[in-house]
């Protein structure tokens, strides 16, 4: 049951003891009862301090991993931003998010939110007329697809292997197993408060949710279905390539055009330290222990991440990567950027960039 405890409950319970599972705290047992409305605050700060898992114990993992042997692929990635996932679960708070196993304490990702991630940027590749044209930013069709089927050639087919089918004609289950992502227990993985105000006019109430902290390592995984299909093993790189990509282009989870839910590549378990920027904020200099081309390690990413946002309905979405562009490492991608702006068809683009307080003027050309 979910409770408001009055002060004298609150007393005669002796509920300011610390509870052995946040999950509990946060779902049961929240706050006690504040009639001038402060109480989210500190609820979720106490929920933060109480902070542990119970068990790391993911041998289930292992034993899928001995049962479907090749079938079964592990990636590992970690957020560089704030990760925000199931805000919208019910909770006595109300919008505070993070889903985790109750037993555990284990925060984790749904295979369903990444299976969802990827219809999503598989109908984006799906509307794209010129994928292989790297000199080019990317053009859509004008009458945007969302059945499968309905995509351009060159994702269609991958996308009913992948995803299957919901045409009641034709219905087909995918091929492959989203099974979720989950955290590697130790000392970078933690939580934090985050605020958002959803207006700045009057007297605005700040609202509060928790976050996954920027450097968690998380390994995602995914299965191949055992069928008859000879390339199976070509269908599980596919999948493996377009979450990556999606993940480190757009992010999961909520606030993503915010700059939340953002992930890189790792190479071990904890990542190299380093002072994250939170969503919206500039990045500080960058250290040696990063591998900065992999910002931008192909053309292909680049014209993702970047230039297809240099349209005026997709402008704001640049922003994130302003502290990318402006890496000396990433040199030769921002004299690309700055190239392009130059030309005569992105007039209107840097008249809107020169109005915006976000976009460094020294990124636009002539300067």
């Amino acid at each position: 049951m979910n409770a408001v405890l009055t002060k004298s409950v609150q007393a005669a319970l002796n509920a300011h003891r610390r509870c052995d599972s946040w999950t509990l705290r946060l779902d049961k047992l929240s706050f006690p009862e504040d009639t001038r409305g402060s109480w989210k605050f500190p609820a979720l700060n106490t929920v933060v301090k109480e902070f542990k898992i119970a068990t790391a114990d993911l041998s289930w993992l292992a034993r899928l991993r001995n049962r479907h042997q090749q079938h079964y692929r592990e990636f590992k990635l970690y957020n560089i931003t704030r990760l925000a996932m199931a805000l919208g679960r019910a909770s006595v708070l109300e919008n505070v998010g993070l889903a985790a196993n109750p037993i555990t304490g284990l925060p984790i990702i749904p295979g369903s939110s990444l299976k969802g991630l990827l219809a999503t940027w598989i109908c984006w590749r799906g509307n794209t007329i010129n994928p292989d044209q790297q000199d080019q930013p990317l053009s859509f069709r004008d009458n945007v697809a969302t059945d499968r089927r309905s995509f351009l050639d060159h994702t269609r087919d991958l996308a009913l292997r992948i995803l299957g089918s919901d045409d009641p004609e034709h219905p087909a289950a995918g091929e492959i197993i989203f099974v979720g992502a989950f955290p590697v227990v130790n000392p970078s993985l933690k939580l934090e408060v985050e605020v958002l105000t959803p207006h700045t006019t009057g007297q605005p109430v700040p609202s509060f949710f928790l976050t996954i902290a920027p450097g968690a390592a998380w390994r995602f995984i995914i299965i191949a279905k055992e069928t008859l299909s000879a390339d199976w093993f070509n269908i599980l790189d596919a999948t493996e390539a377009l979450l990556k990509e999606a993940l480190t282009q757009i992010g999961i989870g909520a606030k993503t055009a915010a700059g939340y839910g953002r992930f890189d590549e790792c190479t071990s378990d904890s990542p190299p330290a380093q002072q994250h920027p939170k969503p919206g904020q500039r990045e500080k200099a960058p250290t040696p222990q990063f591998d900065v081309e992999a910002d931008y390690p192909n053309e292909t990413v680049f014209r993702n991440r970047v230039l297809s946002k240099l349209n005026p309905g997709q402008l704001h979405e640049l922003k994130p990567e302003v502290q990318f562009l402006q890496k000396e490492a990433n040199r030769k991608w921002r004299e690309r950027f700055q190239q392009l702006l130059a030309s005569p068809d992105y007039r209107d683009i840097r008249k809107r960039l020169q109005k915006v307080d976000w976009f460094p003027k020294d990124l636009l050309p002539n300067h």
